[in-house]
């Protein structure tokens, strides 16, 4: 790394603001200390008093609830300053202040298809991460999808199986809610990042739903509004016991239904699935053939035991 390279953690609202233009729109309420619900871990690279490098990471709990856990969402280096050793720098800071605060079980999650992919998984291995394997396939959708969704024969309502009943997610009440989390903090039931309670601030409302099955809530497609125009598809979970086929994509139609009826400002959307999801090739078969695709992305994840955790 050049000596005119200063690293430091960003820990004020000043200086990250100064930064959030090395990371990605979604991470930015994450940077700017926005999201209430996550805790944040950032290193910055200077040079010349001017940003070029930028690590992030979010804390939070692992599944033993021993320690905590991390992942680091954005990794990335100007273009101009590429090729010096940066990115590696920034990563091996990020590990040692993550290992300062106690972690012990660090991920890195990062798009691949892209030019710096080859780098980051060189840079990765020398630091001694493990092969990265895919995560998530992540789906962007133009404007013209509004038109065009509306005629698949997919999209027809179709009955929940008996037991089952849909409500807005916004309507849950406390109860449930301290009910799921003591339940998930207890025996971890669904994975962290498909959790229903991230970035409360950006739910949308209308197309937010959650699932009760013999009373007990056992499902959501929970959206977020992370642009005007711009609805997520954030996390879709159903219970295994909940009984009959298809239960994920009728809530996932549902929610379909009422974006195109409720929010028709929000013209583009996204959607990310985990891969291996059987969802997934539902989404190639039928969805993408009537959809204006803008992008498909698909993230890679890689994992490192933090020794001094």
């Amino acid at each position: 790394m050049p000596p005119l390279v200063r690293l430091s953690e960003i820990a004020d609202s000043d200086a990250a603001l100064s930064y959030a233009g090395l990371t990605y729109p979604t991470y930015q309420p994450l940077l700017l200390g926005l999201r209430g619900d996550a805790r944040r871990l950032a290193v910055g690279a200077e040079h010349a008093g001017q940003p070029v490098g930028l690590a992030l990471a979010v804390l939070g709990e692992n599944e033993k609830h021993d320690a905590p856990s991390a992942e680091i969402v954005s990794l990335f280096v100007a273009k101009s300053h590429r090729g010096q050793g940066i990115g590696g720098s920034l990563l091996a800071e990020i590990e040692r202040r993550m290992a300062a605060a106690g972690v012990r079980n660090a991920a890195i999650t990062y798009p691949s298809g892209e030019r710096p992919t080859a780098g980051i998984e060189r840079m990765l291995a020398r630091q001694g991460w493990s092969t990265p394997k895919p995560r998530m396939h992540l789906l962007r959708l133009g404007p013209d999808t509004h038109r065009t969704v509306r005629q698949a024969k997919w999209l027809a309502p179709r009955p929940l199986p008996e037991g089952c009943s849909l409500f807005p997610w916004t309507t849950l009440s406390d109860e449930e809610r301290d009910e799921l989390l003591d339940e998930q903090r207890r025996s971890p039931w669904f994975p962290a990042y498909i959790s229903p309670f991230r970035e409360a601030q950006l739910e949308d409302e209308s197309t937010s739903l959650g699932l009760r099955y013999r009373g007990r809530v056992s499902g959501w497609m929970v959206t977020h509004r992370i642009q005007p125009d711009v609805l997520r598809y954030t996390s879709l979970f159903v219970r295994p016991e909940v009984p009959g086929r298809g239960v994920g994509l009728h809530l996932l139609r549902e929610a379909i239904t009422r974006h195109l009826d409720t929010a028709p400002d929000a013209r583009r959307s996204t959607l990310g699935v985990a891969a291996g999801n059987p969802v997934w090739g539902f989404l190639q078969r039928r969805l993408m053939p009537v959809a204006e695709v803008e992008s498909l992305v698909t993230t890679m994840t890689a994992n490192k035991q933090l020794l001094g955790g």
